[in-house]
């Protein structure tokens, strides 16, 4: 996968062209076409393209701050969150408890309790 850290203008931009929300955001997720991980036995390499990942740097120190967060852990959680999107999971419960599971990998506390 890319990941790319940029301003805020910059990741409005691509909120705005490919998901038609002017506004600003964290993390944007852009998944490969045609990434079915269900499928992955088939694939012929052990290389797969997930996607590419925009983060808001600006945006996300501001949360972190807000949150009384360190920005590290803030950008930690963002870009699983990102991750899991990448490989098929939409928001809910079950992507919650695993980005929950995997934070608390790195020390990380619930991010969904402030």
């Amino acid at each position: 996968m890319n990941v790319m850290l940029a301003n805020d203008k910059t990741v409005k931009n691509l909120n705005k062209k490919f998901r038609g929300k002017n506004l600003p955001t964290n993390v944007l997720s852009f998944p490969a076409q045609g990434l079915n991980l269900r499928n992955y036995r088939k694939f012929t390499s052990d290389f797969v393209m997930l996607g590419d990942i925009a983060v808001a740097y600006e945006t996300v120190k501001q949360e972190a701050k807000a949150q009384g967060k360190k920005f590290i852990d803030h950008l930690r959680h963002l870009l699983i969150h990102a991750v899991l999107h990448l490989v098929g999971y939409d928001h809910g419960k079950t992507m919650e408890t695993l980005e929950i599971k995997l934070l608390k990998r790195y020390g990380i506390k619930n991010p969904y309790i402030i």
